[in-house]
């Protein structure tokens, strides 16, 4: 038997659990660890603008005030709440009058993660959706723009990772090889984690031999 709660710390509801009955569980406490979330988010469809703007800004993975009374404040769950948001958006847009972009967007990301993230994530799509299309990336590998902002490299490569498969990943590594080393493991690990059938490609072998003291 496992269960679950918040800390009395959290303002959660709480309750405090009878000694005798304390004493018959293991007690462990648990945070939120980016790097195992990012490693479900790629297996869970997370939308890639998330996944790239929080290796950009870690620190919001997880950023509950607990002196606060607002509705909406960034946590694992709440990201996850906010990429259906966005897939929704992207969903209906030109069929219902909401786009990307929109107010209407915006309020419903606040009301997901709160008004300081949505401020910070409403500009960081504004620069991904900038970005050249993963399209044109695996039509023109050698052409397709790279971009210089730092931000804007986590975003492409991750956008990359989301959807290369073992019949473009030789499209994809010629534009990543343009990128710097630290974007080309990035991507070459999240397309892993999503489809194991990349690990098995010549481009991939020779990845992994090339970077195998850091590729793991």
């Amino acid at each position: 038997m496992i269960a679950a709660g918040n800390p009395a710390s959290e303002r959660g509801v709480h309750f405090s659990m009878p000694r005798p009955l304390r004493n018959r569980f293991v007690h462990l406490e648990l945070e939120p660890d980016f790097e195992d979330w990012s490693r479900w988010a790629v297996k869970a469809g997370i939308r890639p603008e998330i996944l790239a703007f929080l290796r950009f800004k870690p620190a919001l993975l997880h950023d509950a005030d607990a002196t606060s009374d607002q509705n909406a404040w960034p946590t694992p769950r709440s990201w996850e709440m906010a990429s259906s948001v966005l897939a929704g958006v992207a969903q209906r847009q030109g069929s219902s009058g909401i786009a990307a972009g929109t107010e209407i967007e915006a309020t419903l990301l606040e009301g997901t993660i709160g008004h300081a993230a949505t401020i910070e994530f409403v500009a960081f799509l504004r620069l991904f959706r900038q970005l050249p299309s993963i399209p044109e990336i695996l039509l023109n590998p050698d052409t397709a723009p790279v971009p210089d902002d730092p931000s804007a490299r986590i975003a492409v490569s991750t956008a990359v990772a989301r959807v290369v498969t073992d019949h473009s990943i030789a499209k994809a590594m010629r534009y990543l090889n343009r990128l710097p080393t630290e974007m080309r493991l990035l991507a070459m690990r999240d397309a892993a984690v999503r489809d194991r059938a990349i690990t098995h490609t010549p481009e991939f072998v020779q990845f992994g031999i090339e970077y195998a003291g850091v590729l793991q």
